[in-house]
């Protein structure tokens, strides 16, 4: 065989390797860390980049397929979807299959904004080094189908259970609870001068809750001191409140504003 042989056929050998023998370390930890890992689908673009550290990425004409080309080193490409197994459909430079392990963003997600774009009780602000995994299913066998940056916040449909909660934005899926936390209060306090205005009188603050009863689910928490808008009076020791969060508090430990 002729060294030019040679050279294709080791060539194209190794460029299997890449795809089809991903090492486990390429596609995350599932168990020992934060539910971060590889970013495949964080952001709104179908954009994405080749990156195998300077080997070819074969094409495949479906998953776990035939070779049907292949793309260099930091070309960049046009998924479809996040696909599924690993394996992610693409429509440029040409259609067929790669392994998502090997792609990242064309660009950096941008920097999470100073302060959060919505004031919801359904704002969940991330605390997880490395960002935190959105899933599938709530499950921590479930396909990763994006990751929200440190710092960057989610918008969840309800509470979940079972230290799951399901999110609707960046994208639809499943997130651990565990590095949720409140966002920041965007709301605008009330006027002293309102008649619905309260002040919280509790040294250690005060609980908000989902419900009127010390076994709801907390939605937050106020600061002694902290002005809140009452709904109206309330009835049995709770009353509903609309700022800065919306819930119910012990009426007990609120007092006229001043």
């Amino acid at each position: 065989m002729s060294s030019w042989h040679q050279s294709l056929a080791v060539s194209a050998s190794f460029s299997l390797a890449v795809t089809a023998f991903a090492p486990p370390s390429a596609l995350g930890q599932t168990s020992s860390q934060p539910e971060g890992g590889y970013q495949l689908a964080a952001t709104q673009t179908n954009c994405r980049k080749v990156s195998t550290s300077g080997s070819n990425l074969n094409v495949r004409s479906s998953p776990n397929g035939r070779i049907i080309g292949s793309l260099s080193n930091g070309t960049t490409v046009t998924i479809e979807n996040t696909g599924t197994n690993g394996w992610v459909p693409i429509s440029a430079p040409q259609e067929g299959y790669v392994f998502g392990a090997f792609l990242s963003f064309c660009a950096e997600p941008p920097p999470p904004p100073d302060t959060p774009p919505t004031s919801s009780n359904n704002c969940r602000r991330v605390e997880a080094d490395g960002g935190l995994r959105i899933r599938r299913n709530p499950s921590l066998n479930s396909p990763v189908i994006g990751v929200v940056p440190d710092g960057g916040t989610v918008t969840i449909v309800n509470r979940g259970k079972d230290g799951w909660a399901p999110i609707s934005e960046p994208e639809e899926g499943y997130v651990s609870t565990d590095y949720l936390k409140l966002c920041d209060r965007a709301v605008e306090p009330p006027s002293p001068t309102s008649p619905n205005c309260r002040q919280v009188g509790a040294m250690n603050g005060l609980t908000v809750r989902e419900s009127p009863s010390i076994d709801s689910d907390t939605v937050g928490s106020l600061d002694n001191s902290e002005l809140v808008t009452i709904v109206n009076r309330g009835a049995n020791g709770w009353v509903p409140i609309s700022a800065p969060l919306t819930g119910y508090i012990q009426a007990a430990s609120l007092k006229l504003c001043r």
